[in-house]
């Protein structure tokens, strides 16, 4: 069903890429971000999510600035510059530690939202205007598919590198190693 020619196209290709890792860096932030916030600095859910609030004002403005200076600068200037600023964000999210507080995520969420914002407006249009109406259907699905496989690869990714990074930080007690082993061992299916 989908033509697989249009992939050909470079703009809707690199659009359709930028999509996927786009949303991987918010899902993959985001699901990090709501556990530091709760379990790390010890913020109630509400409190966790009011802290959440620049980012999403950020957001929210992102997309509406990004139309307005591809306008003047070109969509592929603005998406170009909105990468940039969404991985220097993801950057300095990646320079956290146990010890960080709300300002450095703070300093990372803003500038990761707002370049996101600046892009995906610009993306999706880039996306759409390669098209032919004959497939601006597909070319919907297409994107609606990029980015739930960018969220998807995001929290498995992500949460799979915090994960194994918080257990290989915690100290097992022998014991509990060995139940671990035993419940594991118990649950796989027999033959």
């Amino acid at each position: 069903m989908i033509p697989l020619a249009i992939f050909r196209d470079r703009r809707f290709s690199a659009a359709s890429g930028t999509v996927i890792v786009l949303f991987f860096g918010l899902a993959g932030m985001t699901f990090t971000l709501t556990q530091v916030y709760q379990f790390v600095l010890g913020y109630s859910p509400l409190g966790a999510g009011v802290r959440s609030l620049p980012s999403a004002l950020a957001m929210t403005v992102g997309p509406q600035l990004g139309t307005r200076l591809a306008a003047r600068f070109g969509a592929r200037n603005v998406i170009s510059a909105g990468l940039l600023l969404a991985a220097a964000g993801l950057g300095f999210f990646f320079t956290s530690t146990g010890a960080s507080s709300y300002p450095h995520y703070l300093i990372t969420t803003v500038p990761t939202a707002l370049g996101i914002g600046l892009t995906m407006a610009n993306a999706n249009a880039t996306i759409m205007s390669t098209l032919s109406p004959a497939h601006v259907g597909v070319g919907a699905a297409i994107n609606n598919t990029t980015r739930t496989l960018g969220t998807v690869l995001g929290v498995a990714v992500v949460g799979s590198i915090t994960a194994a990074s918080y257990a290989h930080s915690l100290a097992l007690p022998a014991a509990a190693a060995l139940l671990t082993a035993i419940v594991t061992f118990r649950c796989l299916p027999r033959r």
